[in-house]
Order: structure tokens, then sequence, then C-alpha cells
């Protein structure tokens, strides 16, 4: 959650940088190429921040909810299953478990085949 609000803040950055090229062009009549590929770059690090982040919460969280809904059910976690549904590789989808229960969401004592 941080690096999305992180990335928020330098995409937000990015924009103001934006915004003062263009008044300074307003002004003056020249556009300074440095300060609009700064900007440029500081936008596009805050949005690929926010983007790459973002998606692995996405596939964090569908890994989680489809491992839940299987321990409900069967009092076994199949991680090939989970990772044909989802699109990741086997050893992601362990490691994304593996994290759950040492953060308690799941009994350490969970059979995953």
């Amino acid at each position: 959650m941080v690096q999305i609000i992180s990335g928020l803040f330098i995409v937000c950055f990015g924009l103001l940088g934006f915004s003062v090229e263009i008044e300074n062009f307003l002004i003056t009549g020249f556009l300074d190429p440095f300060g609009v590929v700064f900007s440029f770059v500081i936008l596009m690090t805050g949005a690929c921040l926010v983007y790459f982040k973002y998606s692995t919460r996405k596939k964090t969280n569908n890994v989680l909810n489809e491992a839940l809904s299987m321990y409900r059910h069967n009092i076994e976690i199949n991680t090939m299953v989970i990772s044909n549904k989802v699109g990741l590789s086997e050893i992601d989808v362990r490691r994304i478990i593996k994290k759950a229960q040492e953060d308690g969401l799941f009994p350490i004592y969970a059979d995953m085949a």
C-alpha cells in the first residue's frame, strides 16, 4: 500500500512539473526540452510503480481467495489448480501461500498438494 501511495505522489510531482513547463512556455514562448523529458520520466516512474504494485496485489488477492475457498471445501490446497486459474507459476503460488501462513491467514498445518 505504501508503494501505491508513494507512486501516486510521484505522479503528482510529474504533473506539477508538466504544469510548470506549460506555464513557462506560455510566458516566454520557449519550451525547455530537458524539463519536459524530466517531468515525463517522473510521471511514468510513478505510473509504473502504481501499476505494477496494484497488479501484484490483485494477483495475490486472487491466489489467496482461491486457496481459502479450496481450504474451506477440501481442507487441502491444490497449488497446481490455483496456478492454472490465476495464471502464475506454481512456485509463485506456493510463495504467496507461505507468506500468508507466516502472516496468520492460513493455519501452518494446511496441506498443500
